[in-house]
């Protein structure tokens, strides 16, 4: 990096170069006096960076003291040493760093990284030099090759062998990257810092709309995909420096000796154009620095172009906020500050005759008789009968024989199952916690036992079929437990979104949703308050996905979640269970609610998920891996008039979106849905649009630009329907008024509403959340602006935390929901033997999901 013009005035200059190599050629330049040999030398050595400080006549006697070091980094031997050089003037104190970061476009986080190792290995002794009359560092100061060096250079008249010998010293104690410092202080506690280099952060955005930008001079928009722009507004890097506005050409990568843009031998650019050199600068708590000018120099040598800034140094007239953490991370957010809380245990007796669950350890001392009447009821099953009670304390502490009873500490009863020669107990022995929102914490069931109740006739030693039986159903039934996600909040309603949560419905539409409901029947759960407090001894969940995530739209942070709730009917597995029953219900329905969370409000949105609405099958599944889907006989019409009611009495109006091949095996059943759905839509008014959309044929199967631009072609189809929905929006506090409420929804489906659904409503939701974040008021103008282009295009948010948070978490939901309905485990013992699984293993499953 350099300058073509440098005019110091009155003031201090500084100026670094980077990956020097050859400049022998310098020495034409320098005159072949000792002087320019000594220079040249001096560059040649430091092949990593060089620094300048220039320092105006007029200030030597206000220059009080500087003090140099070198950083050496962790990527290796190319990114070699940076530089740093603190100085004071006047009552000033002043701190220059030069650094190279990691190259490449895609190692942002390793760049990221690299600033923050820089700023913890940047550290000056509290011991400062005079500044004294001196001439150019004997190359003694400056290590040698292959480590790369630094060197600080400062004009004067002459200096003394003595103090030149104390600073060579002084200055190569902090080259050694072996050095200890015992009064090392870092300059960002007081300093003013001006940051300078290649800091090689690239922008977010293809080449074309990269250079249309350029052409249209769009800085201003092309700078809010900038990844130092990007990550310095989440405050994960230069906490609390400024950079003037990019108004000029980005400086990498260019043709040297030209100011074109370098290119391959076909046309394409070798590199997307980028920002590479930047500067940056941080005022303390008593200075403050500001910029009259930022601009790119045409100086043709490099494929970089380097860059200039004029500052202006001012004093404060108050002292102003506080130091800045290394990190660069800070939180002010009150929802944070919560920490999260365990479950209360519930306790188990094993009895000679019965099982006995109680809140509280049975004959405690200190549990008078009227508080044993005012503790909740105990659940007692009996082992033979299988006779379920619920007792008071006194009636139980009655039985004989349980002082001799140890007591084991469980966290819930899930529910009490018949299979075909037991009836089994299914407890919750251990749990992980998922996280918070506002309504209270929600766990995850992370283990199970299952603890038979009553065995049935001992299986006779020759019947080996019964046998396989008894034990694929047990194996069944635990893996269904501990293979999918089972969650539930001691705190409230879990079954519920955010939407019914707030009017505090009582609606039977949440029960769909509680995967146990029917076992948790067996124990009288309906005679029992239905309260969700930590401590009660039932414990309804939800089958799905539930995550989530603290992440940052700018440098505000917030909470981002995403929980999808599997209705209980028709749960089976995919090619066992297909299309609509007779009321109106089909498989994998999943119900998926986006919630964004900050300190002022809580918004969300549902979308559902749901196999094709007619009786359809896959016969051909124990023979084929690609089964043909077929039409059955069956009341087709009926069926899904009563499944779109349904939909409408529940959620409003309707957007289809059918991703299902118009080719192939599944032409037949896109044709018949499509006719299907022409007949509904004359009838129900509420079905605002249908969309069949061949998604392999326009996306294919894999992500490319052009998939993503026909995914978004797609989706503004659908503006016009889009534009008429409303979110839900409530305020936080204790009023927690309603703003707004979800009064139209978007079905998707494909053929297993799977992957493509999961593309589908990932694209939805994206568009979804950029209308979140301008409820919330977390978006300024110019972010709206480059978020609606980013959304237009199908390109990243400009929003790096929220980015990766939102894929993460739709990616991690997509694999969830598969493995649920696909049954990644059974379709392996599937290859294995079709037959033998289809009639043993998928009957137990059947009988399971029969009992849900």
């Amino acid at each position: 990096m350099g300058v073509d013009y440098m005019d110091v005035g009155g003031g201090v200059a500084v100026a670094t170069l980077q990956e020097v190599q050859d400049l022998s050629g310098a020495s034409a330049l320098l005159t072949d006096e000792e002087r320019g040999r000594q220079w040249s030398k001096v560059i040649q050595n430091a092949v990593s960076a060089i620094q300048f400080l220039f320092i105006s006549a007029s200030l030597p006697s206000s220059l009080a003291a500087w003090l140099p070091s070198t950083i050496p980094m962790c990527g290796g031997p190319a990114d070699g040493w940076d530089v740093g050089v603190r100085f004071k003037l006047e009552d000033v104190s002043i701190c220059c760093v030069c650094s190279h970061l990691a190259a490449q476009v895609s190692e942002v986080k390793r760049r990221n990284q690299d600033y923050r190792e820089l700023t913890n290995r940047l550290n000056f002794e509290d011991e400062i030099l005079p500044i004294k009359s001196q001439d150019i560092f004997d190359s003694t100061v400056v290590p040698s090759p292959p480590e790369s060096a630094s060197a600080n250079v400062f004009f004067s008249d002459e200096v003394s062998h003595a103090d030149q010998a104390h600073e060579s010293k002084y200055v190569n104690e902090f080259c050694s990257s072996n050095s200890s410092v015992q009064h090392a202080t870092s300059p960002f506690k007081r300093d003013v810092v001006i940051w300078i280099g290649d800091l090689n952060y690239r922008i977010n955005l293809p080449d074309n709309a990269v250079v249309t930008l350029i052409n249209n001079k769009n800085f201003s928009l092309l700078s809010s995909f900038d990844q130092l722009c990007m990550w310095k507004e989440s405050d994960e890097i230069f906490n609390g420096f400024c950079e003037p506005p990019l108004n000029f050409v980005p400086t990498y990568k260019l043709e040297t000796w030209s100011n074109q843009f370098a290119v391959k031998e076909n046309g394409k650019l070798k590199r997307t154009p980028a920002w590479c050199d930047r500067i940056l600068y941080k005022g303390s708590n008593l200075f403050q620095l500001s910029a009259s000018m930022y601009r790119r120099h045409e100086l043709l040598g490099s494929d970089h172009r380097p860059v200039s800034a004029t500052l202006t140094l001012t004093r404060s007239k108050l002292a102003q906020g506080s130091p800045i953490s290394s990190s660069g991370i800070e939180s002010s957010s009150t929802f944070e500050k919560s920490t999260p809380k365990g479950l209360q245990a519930i306790y188990l007796y094993d009895a000679k005759d019965c099982f006995i669950f109680s809140v509280q350890q049975l004959f405690m001392p200190s549990c008078s008789q009227e508080l044993a009447d005012d503790l909740p009821k105990l659940l007692v099953i009996w082992k033979e009968s299988k006779v379920v009670e619920w007792l008071s304390f006194p009636e139980v502490e009655k039985f004989k024989g349980l002082h001799e009873v140890s007591a084991k500490q469980i966290f819930g009863v899930l529910g009490m199952v018949d299979l075909t020669h037991a009836t089994y107990l299914i407890m919750i022995t251990n749990y992980t916690s998922t996280g918070q929102l506002p309504q209270g914490q929600i766990f995850t069931v992370s283990d199970i036992e299952i603890l038979p109740v009553s065995l049935g006739p001992p299986i006779p030693e020759h019947e080996d079929e019964m046998r396989n039986i008894d034990d694929r159903e047990y194996s069944v039934l635990r893996e269904v437990f501990n293979s999918y996600q089972l969650f539930f909040s001691p705190d409230f309603d879990v079954s519920k979104s955010q939407q019914r949560l707030s009017r505090n419905d009582s609606q039977s539409l949440s029960d769909d949703f509680i995967w146990n409901i029917n076992i948790l029947s067996r124990l009288n759960w309906w005679d029992t308050p239905k309260c969700f407090k930590s401590g009660s001894i039932l414990v309804p969940v939800v089958c799905g996905f539930c995550k989530i995530v603290r992440t940052k739209v700018k440098s505000q942070s917030c909470l981002f979640a995403l929980i999808s709730r599997r209705s209980r009917f028709r749960s089976g597995v995919r090619f066992f269970s297909r299309g609509v029953d007779d009321n109106g219900h089909v498989s994998n329905f999943v119900v998926t609610e986006q919630i964004l969370v900050t300190d002022a409000f809580v918004s969300s949105y549902e979308l559902v998920r749901g196999s094709i609405p007619l009786y359809w099958q896959e016969g051909e599944a124990i023979v084929t891996l690609k089964p043909t889907p077929t039409l059955m006989q069956g009341p087709h019409e009926i069926a899904m008039k009563k499944h779109f009611a349904f939909l409408n009495s529940n959620y409003g109006n309707i957007g289809v979106l059918s991703l299902i091949d118009h080719h192939g095996v599944e032409a037949d059943i896109c044709k018949a849905f499509g006719e299907y759905m022409k007949n509904e839509m004359e009838k129900n008014p509420n079905i605002l649009i249908y969309e069949p959309f061949d998604f392999h044929k326009h996306c294919g199967k894999s992500a490319t630009t052009e998939s993503r631009e026909q995914i978004t072609g797609l989706l503004d189809k659908f503006d016009m329907f889009h534009n008429n929905l409303n979110l839900f929006q409530r305020e936080q506090g204790q009023q927690s008024q309603v703003r707004m409420e979800q009064n139209s929804f978007f079905r998707v489906n494909c053929i297993d509403c799977l992957d493509r659904t999961n593309v589908l409503q990932a694209a939805i939701g994206k568009k979804i959340l950029l209308e979140q974040m301008q409820l919330h008021g977390l978006l300024a103008e110019r972010d709206v602006v480059a978020c609606r282009y980013a959304s237009q295009h199908g390109y990243d948010l400009p929003l790096p935390k929220l980015e990766s948070s939102f894929r993460e978490i739709w990616a991690d939901m997509g694999d969830a929901i598969s493995h649920q309905y696909a049954g990644t485990g059974v379709s392996s013992a599937m290859l294995l033997d079709f037959h033998e699984w289809l009639t043993n293993v998928a009957g137990a499953e059947g009988r399971l999901y029969s009992v849900w």
